[in-house]
């Protein structure tokens, strides 16, 4: 899996994630997000994500199926050039191990983390509730 400096990270903890538009198109400028500050949540354009949202931002959660099949060769579009080690980048894919979106916050410097634990802690859950 892929390794990161920080442990765990929840959903609750995110303070910008990616969601992909209610009718799921998956165009320029489709996708949304969603910035948490205060409390509040609001929703941004990519447009609107400048140098210092991700500044006051340094966990950043992608939830969209950019990076898998048949869209591996897509990421979300951030300015990744504002990227730093003080990021937490997480990918809730993991397949293929390292979206381009944790490729390029590696390149920065940043911490990963992909999916695959979420989907282990899920089957585990899972199999508590529904075992006979």
């Amino acid at each position: 899996s892929v390794v990161s400096r920080q442990q765990s990270c929840s959903l609750e903890d995110a303070s910008l994630q990616f969601r992909e538009r209610p009718q799921g198109e998956l165009q320029d400028g489709t996708e949304c997000l969603q910035v948490r500050g205060d409390e509040v949540m609001r929703r941004l354009g990519y447009d609107e994500v400048d140098e210092q949202v991700m500044r006051e931002h340094r966990i950043i959660v992608d939830c969209t199926p950019l990076g898998m099949q048949p869209y591996e060769n897509e990421m979300p579009d951030i300015p990744y050039h504002y990227l730093s080690k003080e990021h937490l980048l997480y990918d809730c894919i993991y397949n293929p191990e390292k979206t381009l979106f944790l490729q390029k916050g590696e390149e920065r410097g940043c911490s990963i983390k992909n999916g695959l634990e979420m989907l282990h802690r899920q089957a585990d859950e899972a199999w508590g509730v529904f075992r006979v």
